[in-house]
C-alpha cells in the first residue's frame, strides 16, 4: 500500500503541467522514497547522447563540473555519450552495473563519483513515443546495498510518469492555476564589485545564478559563467547599478524562470549609507528561489495517511479547482468528488477548502 501511494504521488506531481526543471527538486526526493537512495539526478539528453541540461540533488562544485565536462563527458573509457547510447539500446530501460575493481581505480570514479558519494548507481532511460528525453540516476554510498531487481522494477514502474513530466509542454505557473509561490531552501550569497564583476560565489550561488538567467547546466554554460559577456554577468551589472540610485528600498530583481521564481537582492558592504567609498566597494548579492505552492503541498501530503484518490482531490483543491472541474479531470461523477471531499474534511478535522489546504501545508513543519 505504501508503494502504491508513493507511485500515485509521483504520477500526480508529474501531471501538474509545470516545467520539468521546476518539478525536479521535489520529484527526485519522491523517487528516492520509492527506491531508497542517498541522492538522485536527472539529465536531459537527446537521441544523439548529447547532454542538454542536468539537475542533481548533489551538484558538483563548479571546478569539478568543468573537469567532468572537459575530461569525462566525451572520450575515454567512461564516456558519457557512448555509455548513454549503449543503455538506450538495452531491452530493459533500467540498468545497474556492479562496481568492478577496474572502475574503482578509474580517475572518473575517484575524481567525480567519490565527490558525490556515489558508489552504487542505477540508471533509468526516460523516453516517450520513441523519443529519447534523458536519464534518471539514483546513487547509494559504498556502505549501502547494491540496487536489487526489486528496486529496478519500482523505478521502471514510474519512468513513464517522469517521461510525461519531461516531454509534455509546460503550461506555466499561471496555466497550472498555482501562481502562489513559496520560499524554498535554495538561498545563497555571491560577492561582486561596484561594477557587478563577480568576485566570489559559493557552489549554491553559482547554481542559482545559472538558474536565474533561465540557463542550463551543460558543457558550455558552466564554462562561461564567469565570462564578462555571459547573461549572468549582465544580470549582476544590472542589479549593482541600481545601488547608485538613491532609494530607501533594497534593489532587487525578480525573475520568472523554468526553475521557479528567482529573486536577487543587492546589499552594500561599505560604511556609507548612500555612496560607495571606493570604486571597488564590494556588493553582496542574495539569491533565493521560490516554487509553486502545489509542489510544497504535494510534498506535505507524503506525511499524511491519505488514499491516492484523496491525495488527488486534495491537490485539485489546492489548485483552486471546482468540484465539477475535479470530477471532469478524474473522470468521476461530481457526487463522488463531494463524498470524498467530505471524508477528507472529516479526516483532517477541517470545514472548508482553504482550511484543508492550510492544514495540509502546515503538516510539513
Amino acid at each position: 500500500m505504501r508503494s502504491t501511494n508513493q507511485r500515485a504521488q509521483i504520477r500526480q506531481v508529474c501531471c501538474l503541467g509545470l516545467s520539468a526543471e521546476t518539478l525536479m527538486p521535489r520529484l527526485l526526493p519522491m523517487l528516492r522514497e520509492l527506491v531508497p537512495a542517498e541522492s538522485a539526478g536527472f539529465f536531459w539528453v537527446d537521441g544523439t547522447g548529447a547532454m542538454q541540461n542536468l539537475y542533481a540533488e548533489r551538484m558538483l562544485p563548479q571546478q569539478k563540473m568543468q573537469l567532468y565536462f572537459e575530461h569525462f563527458y566525451e572520450g575515454g573509457e567512461f564516456d558519457f555519450k557512448r555509455n548513454f547510447l549503449h543503455r538506450v539500446k538495452q531491452t530493459d530501460p533500467v540498468t545497474s552495473e556492479p562496481v568492478s575493481a577496474q572502475f574503482k581505480a578509474s580517475a572518473y570514479y575517484n575524481e567525480i563519483l567519490r565527490a558525490l558519494d556515489a558508489h552504487h548507481v542505477m540508471h533509468g532511460i526516460v523516453a516517450e513515443h520513441g523519443a529519447i528525453l534523458g536519464q534518471l540516476s539514483l546513487y547509494r554510498p559504498p556502505a549501502a546495498k547494491m540496487f536489487s531487481n526489486a528496486d529496478k522494477r519500482e523505478l521502471h514502474s514510474v519512468l513513464h510518469y517522469v517521461a510525461h513530466a519531461v516531454g509534455a509542454p509546460s503550461i506555466g505557473i499561471d496555466g497550472a492555476n498555482c501562481h502562489t509561490m513559496l520560499d524554498t531552501d535554495d538561498d545563497a550569497m555571491a560577492l561582486t564589485d561596484a561594477d557587478g564583476r563577480l568576485l566570489h560565489a559559493s557552489d549554491a550561488a553559482t547554481r542559482l545564478l545559472i538558474q536565474a538567467v533561465d540557463g542550463k547546466f551543460s558543457p558550455h554554460s558552466v564554462a562561461t559563467i564567469s565570462s564578462p559577456a555571459s547573461p549572468v554577468a549582465e544580470l549582476l551589472k544590472t542589479i549593482t547599478k541600481h545601488l547608485l540610485v538613491e532609494t530607501e528600498t533594497l534593489p532587487s530583481v525578480v525573475l520568472a524562470t523554468r526553475w521557479g521564481r528567482i529573486t536577487l537582492r543587492a546589499y552594500r558592504l561599505d560604511d556609507e549609507a548612500r555612496t560607495f567609498t571606493s570604486p571597488n566597494a564590494p556588493v553582496a548579492i542574495r539569491i533565493s528561489r521560490q516554487e509553486p505552492m502545489v509542489l510544497r503541498f504535494a510534498h506535505a501530503m507524503q506525511s499524511l495517511n491519505l488514499s491516492p484518490q484523496m491525495q488527488e482531490i486534495a491537490l485539485h483543491l489546492a489548485r483552486g479547482k471546482s468540484n465539477s472541474e475535479i470530477a471532469a479531470a478524474m473522470t468521476v461523477k461530481p457526487n463522488t468528488v463531494n463524498y470524498h471531499t467530505k471524508i477528507l474534511f472529516s479526516k483532517l478535522g477541517t470545514h472548508s477548502r482553504d482550511e484543508t489546504v492550510a492544514r495540509i501545508l502546515a503538516s510539513q513543519r
